[in-house]
């Protein structure tokens, strides 16, 4: 890290490569961009994740909540039993202490946002199981678990990729095992 004249450190943007997001914690492609974990005795870490499209985290809490800020594109984020709500480029979603939560792009818009965390005892997070594809596809304002016949984003996805895999786009019926093959 450097540090200018007036002793103010400086992380360069570049200064840390970017990575992967473990598949581990992670379904679809992600990178983490910019992390860095403010010196002791701040807690703070902070990064840049971007989601491609139909990717997300899993399941997971934080000790001491955690603080999105959105920079680019659409997402959804989820704490387990309530709706899954969209957040887009501009808005702040607090996910609040220990509450097992998820979030990420939606199936056709990549998204992009800076977490903010703070570790107590050294753990800022505790990772659980994936999302399942049923609780993702339930898309905005439903809670997990719960589909519904009709997205308001499906439209988005009739005739992508399902021509060339032989099938009407009048067919498509909202299975996750057609339509990850159109966002991969």
């Amino acid at each position: 890290m450097a540090t200018s004249n007036d002793t103010t450190p400086v992380q360069r943007n570049g200064a840390v490569p970017s990575q992967a997001g473990p598949p581990d914690y992670f379904i679809g492609r992600v990178r983490i961009d910019g992390h860095h974990q403010a010196p002791e005795p701040s807690r703070v870490s902070v990064a840049y994740v971007t989601f491609e499209p139909g990717a997300r985290t899993n399941w997971h809490t934080h000790p001491l909540g955690q603080t999105l800020v959105v920079t680019a594109g659409v997402g959804w984020t989820q704490c387990e039993g309530g709706p899954v709500k969209e957040i887009r480029a501009g808005d702040v979603a607090w996910c609040p202490c220990q509450r097992r939560h998820w979030h990420g792009a939606t199936p056709t818009t990549a998204m992009t946002h800076m977490a903010i965390t703070e570790a107590l005892d050294g753990k800022a997070v505790e990772w659980m199981e994936p999302v399942t594809d049923e609780q993702y596809l339930a898309g905005p304002g439903r809670a997990a678990g719960l589909r519904r016949r009709f997205h308001p984003w499906r439209q988005h996805l009739r005739g992508v990729g399902l021509r060339s895999r032989g099938r009407s786009p009048d067919a498509h019926t909202g299975d996750a095992d057609m339509i990850r093959p159109a966002f991969l």
